[in-house]
């Protein structure tokens, strides 16, 4: 599990049950992961949209973003999309590493910053802890901008402090997507959100290969994930609202 685990740690605590086949099945393979857990709270799989602890786990799998927890290392922020970043008196200045999206885009300056306006532009209750801190609609686009495709420039407000805007930017609703990809499908200025709900366009360790609302949440590997090929090929989430239905599985 050498991307997965790490990923679930950063999202939220998170309990692992490799489920047993029935005897009528073939036993899962090494490289497979089968957990049993609650789906029922997993209304949405846009990362600007989607704030329940499950949701949250599955997307720290499917996207990155600029910067994330480490677990390891009592929470200290580390890079992650942002290879390092420079802090001066007014704004945080990151420098992107190389990494492709599934769709097989780069990683753009461009991208975080869409995924930026996006979030706060979509409105919803995910944009509340940017919000609060002065990251409003009519101020975002002049806060977030592409300095070129490497480098993305992040001023601070008068709510923030460098620390605080570190810590925001770990946040799985500060995922970075695909803007390339998620503008195809921008249906009356909706900035992809109805497809969003059920797709994936992530540059993350694993990609969405099929979600079944209250059935199952199907992840495969990123292969060219930048950070290396998870060592699980697929992980899949089975529905089991009741702890007693996933002890008899």
């Amino acid at each position: 599990m050498k991307h997965f685990s790490k990923h679930l740690l950063a999202g939220a605590a998170f309990a692992l049950m490799s489920a047993v086949s029935p005897l009528a099945f073939a036993a899962t393979p090494d490289d497979q992961l089968v957990i049993g857990t609650s789906l029922a709270q997993v209304l949405s799989l846009d990362p600007q949209q989607g704030t329940e602890v499950k949701t949250q786990e599955i997307l720290a799998n499917i996207y990155d973003r600029l910067v994330e927890f480490s677990s390891e290392d009592n929470y200290a922020v580390r890079p992650q999309l942002a290879e390092s970043w420079d802090i001066d008196d007014t704004g945080i200045t990151f420098h992107l590493r190389d990494a492709k999206f599934t769709s097989g885009n780069p990683v753009r300056a461009q991208d975080v910053v869409y995924s930026l306006v996006r979030l706060i532009k979509l409105d919803q209750s995910a944009a509340a802890s940017f919000k609060n801190a002065g990251y409003t609609a009519d101020r975002i686009e002049s806060l977030v901008t592409a300095v070129d495709d490497k480098t993305v420039r992040i001023e601070m407000t008068d709510g923030v402090i460098p620390e605080s805007l570190l810590y925001r930017l770990t946040m799985g609703t500060a995922s970075v997507v695909d803007s390339v990809e998620v503008q195809k499908h921008v249906v009356n200025d909706d900035y992809g959100n109805e497809w969003l709900r059920t797709n994936a366009a992530g540059s993350g360790p694993f990609t969405l290969r099929r979600w079944t609302p209250n059935d199952i949440v199907l992840l495969e590997a990123n292969a060219d994930y930048w950070d290396g090929a998870p060592a699980m090929r697929r992980v899949a989430m089975r529905h089991a609202p009741e702890s007693q239905a996933a002890r008899l599985m």
